[in-house]
């Protein structure tokens, strides 16, 4: 697997990281804000915009801007999503503001280049050596979706090479305005009923047109599902991303972002990484809630 080159950076850089929430989603959305702050470094400032739709309580905005200190800013982004209704599906378990995020380019034209990170991660390191890498030449970097690729054979049913996960994005803004990103975006999403999959993954695939940088694992790390469905197949997810990991407990220590898709550990108390998240809950904003968790049992 080939990795972009490291730009020098300048030590006052700042980076721009966005995140998308409905008011379900505003409490691990704080946390992984959370997360990221305590793992940055001193140095590091971090400008955070969060687009929030309409149904965002008071109570929860300012919670979530109240995550700001020394060298972060946080800002919040308030969007109607009435016009994403036509997308909903009430059997599809990502809702339709995840297509908010073919609107990140228009609505900061200010950057060339951006992170997006979804609210069900957390970062354990400081995400400026991944900013820093180089994708001028590609719509964005990403990582391959093994889960997908192995449940729904996402590349095959879609002709594709390789198939990439949404959670964890960096966008080449610039490059996706002068393509009128947005705009074919949406027309693609109208025009193709049957990406139902994860709501906008498809669509981030199909339009990328295989234009996408592939990064390591550790930037976009889905261990709970890992260690839960691939538990006995390791060797084949280390073929799949040129890695040589003895378990994926290895991998959790190599991490940067990792991602808690499906088995939410704000819900199950009993599921991988439970522990780790709560730690950064009882330092967030959110950590007066009382959370209701319930027991997973796996089928």
């Amino acid at each position: 697997m080939f990795h972009a080159p490291i730009l020098h950076a300048d030590i006052n850089m700042q980076i721009p990281i966005v995140f998308i929430t409905d008011n379900n989603y505003a409490l691990p959305t704080g946390v992984a804000i959370t997360s990221l702050i305590i793992n940055k470094k001193p140095e590091t400032i971090y400008k955070i915009h969060v687009i929030v739709t309409n149904d965002v309580t008071e109570e929860n905005k300012e919670k979530l801007l109240t995550n700001g200190k020394e060298n972060v800013s946080i800002d919040l982004i308030e969007i109607d999503i009435s016009f994403l209704e036509k997308y909903r599906k009430p059997t599809h378990p990502v809702p339709p503001c995840g297509l908010l995020k073919f609107k990140i380019p228009g609505l900061f034209p200010q950057y060339d280049k951006m992170i997006y990170l979804d609210g069900d991660i957390l970062v354990k390191d400081d995400l400026t050596e991944f900013f820093n890498i180089d994708i001028s030449n590609f719509y964005l970097g990403a990582v391959s979706d093994f889960p997908a690729l192995k449940w729904i054979h996402s590349n095959k049913r879609m002709y594709q090479k390789d198939y990439f996960n949404s959670g964890v994005l960096l966008l080449n803004t610039k490059l996706m305005i002068n393509n009128n990103f947005e705009e074919r975006a949406f027309q693609i999403k109208d025009e193709n009923y049957d990406l139902k999959y994860f709501m906008d993954q498809d669509v981030f695939n199909l339009i990328t047109e295989e234009n996408v940088f592939y990064f390591h694992i550790k930037y976009n790390a889905m261990i709970n599902i890992y260690k839960s469905f691939f538990s006995d197949i390791i060797a084949e997810f280390n073929l799949h991303y040129n890695t040589l990991y003895d378990s994926y407990d290895d991998l959790y220590h190599d991490t940067v972002i990792v991602h808690l898709p499906s088995i939410k550990p704000w819900i199950y108390k009993n599921v991988f990484y439970h522990n780790e998240w709560m730690q950064y809950f009882k330092q967030s904003p959110f950590k007066d809630l009382k959370l209701k968790l319930k027991s997973y049992n796996k089928r």
